[in-house]
């Protein structure tokens, strides 16, 4: 899967929403994990399992269903966090912790529970005909 993409949920069967987002996204948690693990060996790079609120958030601004040929109605950021720090990376502003914020490129915080926060998602049809943008600042 790759950075920012985006799917569009199209389900008759209300429980088969999930396990298709849960397939699509499991891929993804599954390789930054391992990626972050084998970093990890080679450098100083904190890889930790945190328990999430939430996964889905509702768009804004240039993602948005608002804003004409976008129409993502919901993002979907599966880790908080990068093992990279790339100069040109806009992610640590969105950082409001000023030790996460100085540390960025050394550490990564995968949602644990990505995969149940989405099935209670799909199970209250809370994805049925949506657009979820994968990815959009991690």
């Amino acid at each position: 899967m790759t950075h920012g993409s985006g799917f569009r949920f199209q389900a008759d069967d209300q429980l088969r929403v999930p396990c298709s987002c849960v397939h699509a996204i499991l891929p993804c948690v599954e390789n930054v994990i391992d990626r972050m693990n084998t970093l990890q060996s080679r450098e100083a790079i904190l890889v930790t399992a945190v328990e999430a609120q939430s996964i889905l958030t509702e768009t804004r601004g240039f993602t948005s269903v608002e804003v004409p040929g976008t129409g993502f109605h919901y993002s979907l950021n599966p880790y908080r966090g990068c093992a990279f720090n790339c100069s040109y990376c806009y992610a640590p502003a969105f950082v409001f912790d000023d030790e996460a914020r100085q540390n960025w490129g050394r550490w990564v915080a995968v949602k644990a529970n990505a995969e149940h926060l989405l099935r209670a998602a799909g199970r209250k049809g809370k994805l049925r005909n949506k657009n979820v943008y994968l990815s959009t600042s991690t």
